[in-house]
């Protein structure tokens, strides 16, 4: 049964009744997105929340370089902090909704409103060593996107994008961050 089985599959395969070839490499591969994010600090369980900007390029057909930064606010002794990833998508190509695991390398800047008041841009640029925690680690996530076709004239298509991650940071202060990110991009 097992050897009749796959012989019908290879004679449809090699006939070209069956093909499960995946949509090529797009022929917009560059983004730019915004988008916001919130969630959740495992440690005192205080809400997240962020603004994030992005620009992505695609790489062949299952990788999407991208840089991310964002200014975000933590709850529980109230803190801000500016985020910056440097990751990638692996997708799975196919058309329609496509399913995604995102990789990247975590850095932030946090501080206490306190000190941001006195001293905003240094600190939110992490330029400012005076009461500035620099933390690293890494992200993962699973997320979906789905490109918007050109409509309307417009030449520029969009692409809107949900993505849950967690995020482990090393030095002071809370290691897990868990967020859900929704972005609307502009592909080109």
């Amino acid at each position: 049964m097992l050897a009749l089985t796959l012989t019908t599959l290879c004679s449809l395969t090699s006939s070209g009744a069956v093909t499960a070839a995946a949509p090529a490499a797009p022929d917009t591969p560059w983004e730019i997105w915004a988008g916001v994010s919130g969630g959740v600090r495992s440690a005192q369980g205080s809400p997240t929340g962020s603004g994030l900007l992005a620009a992505d390029r695609q790489v062949g057909r299952y990788f999407r370089p991208e840089v991310q930064v964002g200014l975000a606010a933590y709850g529980g002794g109230f803190q801000v902090g500016s985020r910056i990833r440097i990751g990638t998508e692996i997708l799975y190509p196919r058309t329609g909704v496509v399913p995604s695991l995102w990789i990247a390398f975590a850095h932030q800047h946090e501080s206490d409103w306190a000190n941001v008041e006195k001293d905003p841009v240094p600190i939110a640029l992490g330029l400012s060593e005076n009461n500035v925690h620099h933390r690293s680690g890494g992200e993962v996530g699973l997320g979906l996107t789905y490109d918007l076709p050109a409509v309307g004239g417009h030449t520029l298509p969009g692409r809107l994008r949900v993505r849950a991650t967690v995020m482990d940071l090393l030095g002071t202060g809370p290691s897990l961050y868990a967020d859900l990110v929704a972005s609307i991009g502009v592909r080109f």
